[in-house]
């Protein structure tokens, strides 16, 4: 995991990317492509990146890239007060379409980031945003017709494979009480509340789980943390947090018996996830700062319990000495 783009983020620029509409594309607007049509689907609305730079000034999307638009869709969540599953569903979209799709151009990426959005909130919200709310949080960058262009281009990359398993980390008394947790991360959560117990103070569930999901949030703005499963990744962060809020890890072989899973495949994942928290309480850069800013602006509001502003994160030497 050495070279993060968010533990070591260079020429990342200081606002969104450059914008640009998918008119003149020639998409249509009904019919659903064979696979056999989707690579030509998207070379019109995505032109390779080498032609793409000398018309429009774009570059392909990079790490840096990512991150930035990653973390304006942390504040397009907060606006459109989506559900955090709908947050990571998007990105999970976006990710999937990076890794799809050859020479993504910047100049188009906010708009594809809307589009997940615009997927995942009508999978996952009670009431979805509508596409005049989506295109007005982008300040116009784009038309609605853009929108829905871009729409036909991500599921027909993704073969309509939309549904994503959700990166679940809290789950309600009645499920502890009365059944056994679905998703692996929630029955970590159970878990790891049982087990503190036996071992010293027991943090609040809230709080645990409230650390969980800003580590997690981090993760999604660091395009290293894409090699993890989404499972692997909130068992960590469960880990992680109890462990920080507690200052020991006799919690950590119930809650990896409740995840089904070992040590050896979560330790990795929560190395990176104690760097990118230590990253995050004293940036590197300003630019680095200003990136991480509405991650830890929503993360020091009270609801989440002020853990981005009076949570101090595990030092390397207090990590070892523990596990």
């Amino acid at each position: 995991m050495h070279g993060s783009p968010l533990l070591a983020l260079q020429g990342a620029s200081q606002g969104p990317p450059p914008r640009a509409t998918v008119k003149g594309y020639g998409l249509t607007a009904s019919g659903r492509h064979q696979a056999s049509e989707q690579p030509a689907l998207q070379q019109q609305l995505l032109p390779a990146s080498a032609d793409n730079a000398a018309g429009t000034g774009g570059t392909a999307v990079d790490g840096a890239s990512r991150m930035v638009v990653v973390s304006w869709l942390v504040e397009v969540a907060e606006e459109l007060r989506l559900q955090q599953e709908s947050l990571h569903a998007a990105v999970g979209l976006l990710d999937r379409f990076l890794a799809s799709s050859a020479g993504v151009p910047r100049c188009v990426l906010q708009l594809v980031a809307v589009g997940c959005v615009f997927i995942a909130t009508k999978q996952l919200e009670v009431h979805a945003p509508c596409v005049d709310q989506l295109v007005a949080v982008a300040a116009h960058s784009f038309s609605v017709a853009d929108l829905l262009r871009v729409e036909r281009v991500l599921l027909d990359a993704l073969e309509f494979k939309a549904t994503l398993a959700a990166m679940s980390i809290a789950t309600t008394s009645q499920q502890q009480q009365e059944q056994a947790p679905a998703h692996p991360a929630a029955a970590a959560a159970v878990a790891a509340a049982a087990a503190a117990a036996e071992y010293g103070p027991c943090p609040a569930m809230e709080s645990v789980v409230s650390l969980a999901m800003y580590l997690t949030e981090l993760a999604l703005l660091d395009a290293a943390c894409c090699a993890f499963p989404g499972s692997t990744l909130a068992t960590a962060a469960l880990l992680l947090a109890h462990t920080t809020l507690t200052g020991h890890c006799g919690a950590w072989q119930l809650v990896l018996t409740a995840a089904g899973m070992t040590a050896q495949q979560v330790q990795p994942a929560v190395a990176v996830l104690r760097r990118l928290h230590a990253a995050a309480v004293a940036p590197a850069t300003a630019q680095l700062a200003e990136l991480l800013l509405p991650v830890k602006v929503k993360f020091g509001q009270d609801c989440w319990c002020r853990m981005a502003a009076e949570v101090t994160p595990l030092d390397m030497q207090q990590q070892q000495q523990m596990w």
